[in-house]
């Protein structure tokens, strides 16, 4: 509450906080402000979950979850939280708890670091209240990683309620703007960028229409968050090449389901081009530049997977481009590493020589690429939960 204070009163206003006792068994904390106040008809609604403060004015933003969190705290405590307020003079936030601790039960009590842990997670419990590798593959230290999100925001508050809905989801970082998320989009590598639109030197669509114009960054994803909900604002952000964007204050299962479909985005991907799935072109999002790019890895390995000497290496030399932006390219548009593309693509072509060919299964084992049979065997079935053998049986069975 006094965050929103000093979010909401200007220079030269005042602040003032007041504690007292009250009949010797309440503590009375009063915290009074001259800021912009808060209209009548938002009052009845202020400690519900995503009622914002600051109405259409961009310069006040915020999650709209401060003073649910608030009252949820002051449930745990007993206590009891009220407000008033007029607009354009001030408001008036007063909590009542009662002293001493004799009135909490003993299972109300957690040591230090648990009540560290509740309030970390107080965030989302608020808004949830209804609701591997081949061992003769090379090693990919990547793999074991979780997803990596980038935030993008001057805003603390939106940063921890991101931070609280993906934390276990994502290894997050953060910038305090577009520039700054730049420079650790180059160093971090992630799979996602979130971003507020206004921020101070370089705001967010500046930096996505920079990442979409760079072939090193133009595969990954980005979502806009924003109080600005004019259409035009909204059509901007879309323009600049952003993927989704979302008003505040915002749901977090809303945010988790942009989030997914964006990873699922991966799948579609892989599909359309390894797998070559008739797929509705408006599905697959995908820029100019990370289309071509994908078509000309494909075309690479199937113009060269028979050669068992034909690895990752020699898929770089091939390409234009370096291993570090192969691996960030392919990862981020398919979810795959460049090690694990290559061996999907020999095997799905194995999987069509199986059946379309009168070729038995070693032959088409060496035909793909592969030196040691139980390996091709052990990797399809790995990948179509079956033997090459039962494989080619089961679909002419069907056929």
């Amino acid at each position: 509450m006094l965050s929103n204070a000093f979010k909401f009163t200007p220079r030269n206003k005042s602040i003032r906080v007041e504690v007292a006792t009250k009949y010797d068994e309440m503590v009375e904390i009063r915290i009074s402000d001259e800021g912009k106040g808060i209209s009548k008809d938002k009052l009845p609604l202020l400690f519900q979950r995503y009622t914002p403060l600051s109405g259409s004015d961009i310069n006040y933003q915020g999650t709209g979850i401060g003073l649910a969190l608030s009252y949820e705290i002051m449930k745990l405590h007993q206590g009891e939280i009220m407000a008033d307020s007029t607009e354009g003079q001030g408001s008036v936030f007063i909590i009542r708890v009662k002293s001493g601790k004799e009135h909490f039960a003993m299972e109300d009590f957690a040591e230090h670091q648990e009540m560290h842990k509740s309030a970390s997670h107080r965030v989302l419990e608020i808004d949830e209240v209804a609701t591997t590798g081949e061992a003769n593959d090379p090693v990919d230290v990547h793999e074991a990683a979780k997803n990596k999100l980038l935030i993008v925001e001057d805003n603390e508050e939106i940063i921890d309620y991101v931070t609280h809905i993906l934390g276990n989801q994502f290894e997050i970082q953060t910038a305090v703007n577009g520039q700054k998320g730049l420079e650790r989009i180059g160093q971090f590598h992630p799979d996602i960028v979130l971003t507020d639109v206004m921020m101070p030197v370089m705001d967010g669509v500046e930096m996505t229409r920079f990442m979409k114009e760079n072939f090193e960054t133009s595969h990954i994803p980005v979502i806009m968050l924003t109080a600005r909900s004019q259409i035009d604002e909204q059509i901007r952000g879309i323009e600049s090449g952003a993927e989704a964007y979302i008003l505040k204050p915002f749901n977090a299962n809303y945010l988790r389901a942009v989030v997914e479909n964006l990873l699922k985005q991966r799948e579609i991907i892989l599909n359309y081009f390894r797998d070559k799935k008739e797929i509705r072109p408006e599905l697959v999002k995908i820029t100019t530049k990370d289309e071509k790019f994908m078509r000309d890895i494909v075309k690479l390995v199937e113009e060269n997977y028979s050669d068992p000497t034909f690895n990752v290496e020699k898929l770089v030399e091939k390409s234009s481009v370096g291993r570090t932006v192969m691996y960030n390219k392919l990862k981020g548009l398919t979810g795959s590493s460049p090690v694990d593309f290559l061996r999907q693509m020999r095997l799905k072509i194995a999987a069509n020589l199986l059946i379309d060919s009168g070729y038995n299964v070693s032959e088409i084992g060496y035909m793909t690429g592969f030196n040691d049979i139980k390996y091709f065997s052990k990797c399809f079935k790995a990948q179509y939960g079956v033997t090459p053998s039962l494989y080619k049986n089961s679909v002419r069975s069907q056929a």
